[in-house]
């Protein structure tokens, strides 16, 4: 049960740490002090009643008058006597001239309220800001005040101020409009409200303001919105009053019940004498040192006695308060070793190495890596020493602890097993015993060593009465899904810190063990609520010490991490055997965001948090640290991401721009460890629940295969090889379903392999699963196979083994086993050269479907019949105008039209209903152009809506002579005006009908035009045109008018492509490409093609400086370059800078998309 003395506390805790406020009422006025002889004083609400009553009624004694409402009372004076006189009466009943602030109000003031809301017209609060040195105040009397008023903390004058800052708020009238009249006076205490514990004082229980204000609080705020809400009563309170205001989350701080026998300014001052206690506590505790004291000097010798002093009068939080790190980070770079500490004696370097490690410990600060390389190289020369003293050897032991610590943060192993070498743990106190024990479970748990991370966690002995280390363990436990143990542990942690703090409730080292112990404990039952129940069991602190609250520390992190700052320090790059790569960080002054991202990962480790257990997480600071740190700490931010089961950020560290700077001999290398890892995790996979992961190794599992993906177009083909053969062995022992995005992964290695490579692994690849399975997104890696134009034989043996099991799979009764076998058998039809009784018999099957892919198979198994041609073009047609409205967006899974798109060649239009078609793809557009920007799939249907109108326009021409009629000619008007409306342009359509006009309206000029400033869309849409024609039985003569249009095309976008912006280059390097294949470009053309291939040959090099957007860009521009370079090679217009594109495509360290572009 809470009592008066914890409310204090908590609202002294709230002033400490700068979010709390207070709300004046009129009752404080009576604490002024009087310094006129007048009789006049100030009246509380029931005597300002009476005057209001004699004045509507004269000196009546009538008993109604106590139930009088105090502001009906004021509107009906106002209503007889007017708003002067209204006024005058409040002037008479505020004296506010007759009195001075007294020595309470200035107690009052002078504590670190955020702001100061007051209802009372009177002065006194402005007069007493006016005597405080100490603070400063914004004074608010009208709501144009708010305007640039929050630099300071305010005096907000709500109702109105003497002597003359009208309206003065008394009236029920007054009351009624106040909230829209004044809303941002309402909106400012509201605000306050959300982000402050409030504090009222000054009213009473039947205080008009009071109960106004409540009301409004009440009405627009919830009771989880708000921050809490104390009423001070100087007298006693029902309960029943305590109650009711509790239920409207405003507690009642009775300060008669806590001092019975103090007056009610003893009892004022004795409360403003518990907060400032509060504040000052803090402030003590929180001065730690002084900044002019400590950096008077500073010589080595100085420094090393500066640290030392430091790191024995640390207060003792075993996470380092935010309000103190900007102190902390100024001495740390005050006290930086880097310089001339080689040129100090061996003893004297060790005692600053020593001091120096243990104040970034305090600071929670990692060493730097190249501070952590100065002082192994003083270590190792130290060796030489001849005598070295037991003190320095223990200091010793202490430094390469840290260092340790440091190497495993950096991934650097060959450093660590030097770093345990040297490490003696008969040397070591009890203390760095702990820390080598901690560190060592830490170190398997970086590197996923299961097996010898559980048996250290059984070794590691703990001394009775020891309350940080346990905290450690369990969270070690809780990572590897002990939760039980875990629990255990911290719960009898927790047992012993309470004891302690009974006896010293003001013990910060206890606090902030008890906040990590606590913190840890409901993580861990929130994540295994099953077991543990809801969050009304959760635990909660006892502790009295104010200046610690882990989670508001982890709040202030979340805080400033989420700021958006982009700073990249200079820097060098070595790239090692193992996972990780090394940076050589050379910061500058300022680089505070990359230091707070360390301590923030700092402070989950030393108060043994991790950023997820289960499906908990506690990561608001996460994207914004690993933002930061990927560049300087990659392996540290690899193990954040695996524990935390993130796969948002893989590209900080697995993206393009990292990736371009490997060779394949070290993308190789680091695709080994990393599956080295994958193995070690697929072991530890328990499998009982695959949606709420149990350790880190479940959660690493759904990462690894992400990250393995991206090495698939790096790698080379003896490591795809060792890829699919893990692959494989998991499919076979059905483990794949344990694993999101191994779909994906699989996908990636088959589709690494060229058509030969993967031809040669068909024996492999049939071994596989046919079933999908959703939650690891596997489907049958045939389907990923390409289709090459000659099919394959395949060997009698094999032929005769798969496709009886093919045929015994369709027949079963799994639902996805029987889809699964139909689309192999599909596959294998378009791979293979089947027997005609197994196409039969695949024939049958499908027509058992009725779905369209059946309808269009059966099409091409039955050698393009024209009955299924007929059956995809009228349900296309149909699905076209169901889709065609804009009142809904028909939403469907799959490739929209895609049947009627594969077939749309073998289609002759005007065999069919041309004008239909038209308005039909007409309408869609539009609709498509209503939920283009609000409906997935709307951009597709466009794209392959402007295939279909072209491939008309193309069966119109294929006809000899063939010329619009007027109605095909208006329906070809408003389909083109539709594609303008979408792509600025409709270059494309005005080609492919540039000779089907009646008469010749086609606009030479406009159509050049168009071609010099149409967008990537355009261009897009021109490069589908070359396909249709590529693909028609007929081609443009050499004098026709669309061939004219297309050269013409085909000069303007070569010349366009020197000067393009990325879009539009891409696009334009497409077209060209395609028309070079179809042998329409002119010598000119390729002359200054030739001109942006040289350009591109460095432009699409990327360097270490390039962000992820734009890695990406150039490996499409380098892609398209290089198709673009191979195409004229082939035709044997091998220009110097064709020859070079060349080599860049038989370069092993390029992307797969351009090794393979030869293939």
């Amino acid at each position: 049960m809470y009592t008066e003395e914890q409310y204090i506390l908590e609202i002294g805790q709230a002033l400490a740490d700068d979010h709390a406020a207070v709300m004046v009422g009129a009752g404080f006025s009576k604490n002024a002090e009087k310094i006129s002889t007048a009789g006049r004083e100030f009246l509380n609400w029931n005597q300002l009643s009476d005057l209001f009553y004699e004045k509507l009624y004269g000196d009546s004694e009538y008993p109604g008058k106590n139930y009088c409402s105090s502001l009906r009372l004021a509107e009906e004076v106002e209503i007889m006597v007017g708003r002067p006189g209204l006024e005058k009466i409040l002037k008479q009943a505020v004296p506010d001239e007759d009195f001075v602030p007294s020595r309470l109000y200035k107690k009052l003031m002078e504590l670190p309220w955020c702001d100061v809301f007051t209802t009372n017209y009177d002065t006194l609060l402005e007069r007493t800001a006016d005597q405080i040195t100490n603070r400063r105040y914004n004074v608010v009397v009208c709501q144009e005040d708010l305007v640039n008023s929050s630099n300071a903390p305010r005096i907000v004058k709500l109702h109105g101020s003497f002597p003359s800052h009208r309206p003065f708020i008394i009236t029920e009238e007054d009351y009624r409009i106040y909230p829209v009249k004044f809303a941002p006076m309402v909106n400012t205490v509201q605000q306050s409200l959300l982000e402050n514990v409030f504090c009222m004082i000054g009213f009473s229980c039947e205080d008009p303001n009071f109960i106004r204000w409540i009301g409004w609080i009440h009405d627009h705020l919830s009771k989880s919105s708000s921050q809490k809400i104390y009423m001070i009563a100087v007298t006693h309170v029902a309960e029943a009053q305590k109650r009711l205001y509790f239920e409207k989350n405003i507690i009642v701080v009775d300060l008669q019940e806590l001092w019975p026998s103090k007056s009610i300014v003893e009892r004022l001052n004795a409360f403003f004498a518990r907060l400032k206690a509060c504040v000052d506590k803090k402030t003590t505790k929180l001065s730690w040192f002084d900044f002019g004291e400590e950096c008077k000097d500073s010589t080595f010798e100085s420094n090393i006695e500066q640290m030392h002093r430091l790191c024995l009068s640390y207060p003792g939080w075993i996470f380092l308060p935010w309000d103190l790190k900007s102190k902390t980070s100024y001495m740390i770079d005050h006290f930086d070793p880097l310089g001339k500490i080689d040129k100090l004696s061996y003893p004297t370097q060790v005692d600053y190495m020593y001091e120096y490690v243990k104040f970034l410990n305090i600071a929670g600060r990692p060493i730097l890596s190249q501070t952590a390389e100065c002082f192994w190289s003083l270590l190792e020369a130290g060796q030489l020493e001849p005598e070295v003293t037991k003190e320095i050897r223990i200091k010793i032991q202490t430094i390469y602890l840290h260092l340790l610590r440091t190497y495993r943060e950096l991934g650097n192993w060959e450093q660590v097993e030097a770093c345990k070498k040297s490490i003696h743990k008969e040397q070591l106190n009890y203390e760095d015993r702990q820390f080598l024990c901690a560190e060592e479970c830490r170190l398997h748990l970086f590197r996923f060593e299961a097996k010898d991370l559980e048996e250290h966690l059984e070794k590691w002995n703990i001394s009775e009465g020891d309350v940080y280390w346990p905290i450690i363990k369990a969270y070690l436990y809780s990572t590897i899904g002990e939760n039980e143990k875990a629990i255990d542990l911290l719960m009898k942690d927790l047992i012993t810190v309470r004891k302690q703090l009974m006896k010293d409730g003001q013990n910060v080292y206890l606090a902030s063990i008890e906040e990590s112990c606590v913190s840890l404990v409901n993580f861990i039952h929130q994540a295994d609520s099953m077991k543990y129940g809801n969050s009304a069991n959760l635990e909660k602190c006892i502790h009295q010490a104010n200046a610690v609250s882990w989670w508001d520390e982890n709040s202030k992190y979340d805080w400033h991490l989420k700021a958006e700052q982009h700073i990249t320090p200079p820097q060098t790059i070595k790239y090692q055997y193992n996972l990780s790569k090394t940076y050589s960080m050379h910061y500058g002054r300022d680089n505070t965001d990359i230091y707070t991202s360390m301590e923030y990962w700092r402070f989950f480790e030393q108060t043994g948090h991790t950023f997820r257990i289960g499906n908990v997480t506690c990561a608001g600071g996460f994207e914004g640290s690993i933002k930061r740190l990927y560049r300087y700490y990659p392996y540290w931010c690899l193990v954040q991401m695996l524990i935390s089961q993130e796969t948002k950020y893989i590209d900080y560290l697995f993206g393009r721009a990292d990736l371009a700077l490997l060779t394949q001999q070290q993308a190789d290398e680091d695709a080994h460890d990393y599956l080295y890892i994958f193995e070690s995790v697929i072991e530890q996979l328990k499998g009982d629940n695959l949606w709420v992961p149990k350790s880190v190794y479940e959660q690493a599992a759904k990462v690894l295969p992400e990250i393995l993906f991206r090495f698939t177009y790096k790698c080379s083909v003896r490591v795809l090889d060792e890829l699919l053969d893990l692959l494989l062995k998991l499919c076979l022992s059905n483990r794949q379903t344990e694993l999101p995005s191994f779909g994906s992964l699989l996908k990636g290695v088959v589709h690494a392999y060229t058509p030969e490579q993967q031809w040669e692994r068909i024996h492999k690849l049939l071994r596989f699963p046919v079933a999908s399975d959703q939650f690891s997104k596997y489907h049958d890696p045939l389907n990923d196979i390409s289709v090459t134009t000659k099919k394959h034989q395949m060997e009698p043996d094999l032929y005769y083994n798969i496709l009886p099991q093919l045929k015994q799979q369709l027949e079963s009764e799994n639902e996805f086993i029987r889809s699964g076998a139909k689309n192999r058998f599909i596959t294998l039809w378009q791979l293979i050269e089947m027997d005609e009784n197994d196409k039969q018999y695949l024939i049958q099957q499908l027509e058992k479907e009725n779905d369209l892919r059946s309808v269009y198979i059966r099409y091409r198994l039955k050698e393009n019949d024209p009955v299924c041609l007929k059956a995809i073009i009228e349900n296309t047609c149909e699905l076209i105008k169901q889709d065609s409205s804009k009142a809904h967006f028909s939403g469907r899974c799959g490739g929209e039209y895609a049947e009627l798109l594969w077939a749309i060649d073998d289609i002759d239009f005007t065999n069919l209903n041309t004008i239909e078609w038209m308005n039909t793809l007409e309408t869609l557009i539009q609709a498509m152009i209503h939920w283009k920007h609000s409906a997935f799939g709307a951009e597709e249907r466009l794209r392959q809506c402007c295939i279909f109108a072209l491939r008309l326009l193309i069966s119109m021409w294929e006809k000899e002579y063939y010329q619009m009629s007027e109605p095909e000619e208006q329906a070809y008007q408003k389909l083109k005006q539709a594609v303008k409306e979408v792509y600025g342009s409709a270059v494309a359509l005005e080609i492919a009908a540039s000779e089907l006009h009646a008469q010749d309206d086609c606009d030479s000029k406009k159509l050049e035009h168009d071609f010099w400033t149409c967008n990537a869309e355009s261009i897009h849409l021109a490069n589908k045109l070359l396909n249709r024609i590529s693909h028609s039985k007929k081609m443009p003569d050499e004098n026709s008018v669309m061939l004219h249009f297309i050269k013409k095309s085909c000069e303007i976008f070569s010349i366009r492509l020197l000067h393009a912006d990325f879009e539009t280059e891409l696009a334009l390097m497409r077209f060209l490409l395609k028309a070079a294949k179809m042998n329409l470009l002119a010598s000119e053309n390729i002359d200054f093609i030739n001109l942006k291939l040289n350009q591109l040959l460095e432009e699409t090099v990327i360097t270490k400086e390039d962000d992820e957007k734009t890695a990406i860009h150039k490996t499409l521009s380098r892609e398209a370059a290089c198709a673009l370079a191979l195409e004229f090679y082939q035709k044997n217009a091998c220009a110097d800078v064709v020859l070079k594109w060349k080599d860049v495509s038989e370069n092993v360290d390029e992307f797969l998309e351009i090794r393979q572009i030869a293939t």
